[in-house]
């Protein structure tokens, strides 16, 4: 006797759990210029803090610190005091090996790197002691960070990106004492608007190698860390297509190597090619970074800025979430449910938010759920976190 397997089929649809609840939640709207977003336990006390950074007029480093539920009380730990300067994207690191984890940030307008060193639990919620990575103008148009040992020699170095006025990336050489310059290296040059840079082992041979975008020449590669010894860092293409903002690595096939998700079509109305297809992509590593293939994960996805990936829904794999940099119609923020066998679906959490821009993800009330926070600038100029509920029946 045949049994259709249409009721069982119902029945799998019925016991599937819905999926996470988001709420949101504004922290701040009084941003002049928000354009750098991300997320570390700064004093120890075992939660995650959030960092805002908040150009132009205000020209601040604000550290939201957590009461650990998620409530945040702003302390102001780096100010800029010249109007109209931007102080943006930044990231973590003990530079200096006290235990204490450390910020490096931009100034994209006067194109240096400087590190923020963490002055310890008594004056943590003041100012932070500034040291300068590099000299004005030294990464022109300075404008992403990210932190890994490249050399090898046991303290932390930082990459950098830098806009369309540098048109390169570089890795600055930390010199293993406060108050010198560091070195500068060069990864590569005379790519048009280099954006987004981070870190991984994409080869497997144990170096950090840099993830990049040059946004105006339409790329996404990784360049190759020749090792302690010095020498070339060899670009490797992922992809060519028109207007790669941000991403990152990520392991989203869960076969141990990183991959890469990306999102495309930010500023699509000022490239000189047409048409821009706007779009979050995740990149298969099909093995050692010498390979990859590309999965569309929504298409159309107007004006896509940054992504990020976590296990937003508990059920073991990766989602995706990405924010959108629309003129304040449409998504401005979603996640993306991975639902297995390439299937994707996507969730709307934010719209009409005009020049949404970074986003971060991580456990902000601490319930073990990744929690998402994201800054909009222009038309916007706040910063809002979203809390994950969990799902239901």
């Amino acid at each position: 006797m045949q049994i259709s397997r249409f009721p069982l089929a119902l029945l799998a649809l019925l016991a599937a759990p819905a999926p996470p609840q988001f709420t949101e939640q504004l922290i701040s709207r009084d941003f002049t210029y928000p354009y750098g977003v991300a997320l570390h336990d700064l004093d120890g006390d075992g939660d995650l803090d959030v960092t805002a950074s908040d150009a132009r007029a205000n020209n601040n480093l604000y550290w939201f610190e957590n009461d650990g539920k998620g409530g945040l009380i702003r302390h102001v730990i780096h100010h800029q005091p010249m109007s109209g300067w931007r102080l943006e994207r930044h990231a973590f690191g003990d530079f200096n090996r006290d235990g204490r984890p450390d910020i490096v940030i931009v100034e994209n307008s006067m194109g240096d790197l400087r590190w923020l060193e963490n002055p310890g639990p008594e004056k943590i919620r003041s100012p932070w002691p500034v040291h300068f990575i590099t000299r004005a103008d030294a990464v022109p148009g300075a404008y992403d960070v990210a932190v890994a040992d490249f050399d090898g020699d046991g303290d932390l170095d930082v990459a950098a990106s830098s806009w369309n006025r540098g048109n390169m990336f570089t890795w600055h050489e930390n010199p293993g004492v406060s108050g010198r310059l560091w070195r500068q290296h060069h990864i590569a040059a005379n790519l048009a608007e280099t954006r987004t840079v981070r870190v991984a082992d994409f080869d497997g041979d144990g170096r950090p190698d840099v993830l990049g975008t040059a946004s105006g020449d339409g790329l996404v590669l990784w360049f190759q860390n020749p090792g302690p010894g010095g020498g070339e860092w060899r670009a490797r293409v992922i992809d060519t297509a028109l207007r790669p903002s941000h991403g990152e690595a990520a392991d989203l096939d869960g076969d141990g190597d990183p991959d890469v998700v990306m999102a495309f079509g930010m500023g699509a109305e000022y490239s000189r090619l047409q048409p821009v297809s706007s779009r979050v992509v995740w990149y298969e590593n099909l093995g050692r970074g010498a390979a990859w293939k590309r999965h569309v994960v929504q298409e159309p996805f107007p004006n896509a800025f940054d992504v990020v990936a976590a296990d937003l829904d508990g059920d073991g794999d990766l989602d995706l979430a990405a924010t959108a940099w629309n003129k304040g119609t449409g998504v401005a923020l979603a996640w993306f449910e991975n639902l297995g066998r390439g299937q994707w679906r996507q969730h709307v959490l934010k719209e009409n938010w005009p020049r949404a821009v970074q986003l971060a993800v991580g456990d902000l009330n601490g319930d073990r759920r990744p929690d998402l926070v994201a800054g909009a600038e222009d038309g916007s100029r706040e910063l809002r976190w979203w809390r994950n509920q969990g799902g239901g029946r």
